[in-house]
């Protein structure tokens, strides 16, 4: 028979982040899994525009509960998404 390799897990997260300040200022993005380690890890730098881009997650490879940490300034914004 044939052996064919298991589908791989596709994950992207979609990030728009509009109502940044005008200054330069560096945006971080951190995604975790349930064991608290750390699968991804974003710096992102802006100027008052949109942050909008795509974090590729297909390396993790884990279904599972995530946790992304946004940083913008002295704003924190956290999510919660599933790996299914």
């Amino acid at each position: 028979g044939l052996n064919r390799p298991r589908p791989e897990l596709y994950e992207r997260i979609n990030l728009r982040v509009d109502s940044l300040s005008a200054e330069a200022q560096q945006v971080t993005v951190d995604v975790f899994d349930a064991t608290g380690r750390c699968v991804r890890a974003e710096r992102f730098a802006t100027s008052g525009t949109p942050l909008n881009t795509v974090l590729d997650l297909d390396h993790v490879g884990n279904k599972g509960i995530y946790l992304v940490i946004l940083k913008a300034g002295d704003r924190t914004f956290t999510e919660r998404f599933v790996m299914e």
